[in-house]
C-alpha cells in the first residue's frame, strides 16, 4: 500500500527512460546520441531506489528528484534550441520542417508538463501532504484495530 504512492513516478520513469532509448537508438550520428544515453544513465540509480520501496519505506527519494530535475531542464533546453540549426544535429531522424519543429516542441512540453508534475508529487510525497498519505494512515488505522 505504501509503494501505491509513488506509482504514477515509477511509471513516468519508465517512459523517460525508454523515450531516451529511443531517441539514442535511431539517432544516427554519436554526438546526437550522448545526451540521451547521459538521461538513461542517470535513471539507473533512479529505478534502484525505486526497486528498494518495496523493503525500506521512506518518502525522501533523492536521485528520483534529481532525475525529474535533469529530465524537465533537458526538456526546458531542448524547446529553446528547436528554433536554432542545432536542430538537425539534435534530431538527424527528423526531417526538417516548421511541421516537425512543431511536433518535437509538442513532445518535449508534454515531457516538461509530465516531468514537472512528477516533480511536483515527489515534493508533496516529501511532506506527506499527498492524497494518497491520508489513505495510507486511514489503512493502517483498521489494519491496528
Amino acid at each position: 500500500m505504501r509503494f501505491n504512492r509513488f506509482l504514477g513516478i515509477r511509471y513516468l520513469t519508465a517512459v523517460f527512460f525508454f523515450a531516451n532509448l529511443w531517441w539514442a537508438i535511431i539517432a544516427s550520428n554519436l554526438l546526437s546520441k550522448w545526451l540521451p544515453v547521459g538521461l538513461m544513465m542517470l535513471a539507473i540509480p533512479v529505478i534502484y531506489e525505486q526497486i528498494k520501496l518495496f523493503g525500506t519505506p521512506t518518502n525522501h527519494l533523492p536521485y528520483t528528484t534529481l532525475y525529474f530535475r535533469c529530465q524537465t531542464g533537458v526538456n526546458i533546453g531542448l524547446s529553446i534550441l528547436i528554433v536554432t540549426p542545432l536542430f538537425n544535429a539534435l534530431y538527424p531522424f527528423v526531417r526538417d520542417t516548421n511541421n516537425n519543429r512543431g511536433t518535437v516542441l509538442l513532445i518535449l512540453l508534454i515531457g516538461i508538463g509530465l516531468g514537472g508534475w512528477s516533480l511536483r508529487r515527489l515534493h508533496l510525497i516529501k511532506q506527506d501532504k499527498d492524497r494518497f498519505y491520508g489513505r495510507l494512515k486511514a489503512y493502517q488505522a483498521t489494519l491496528h484495530k
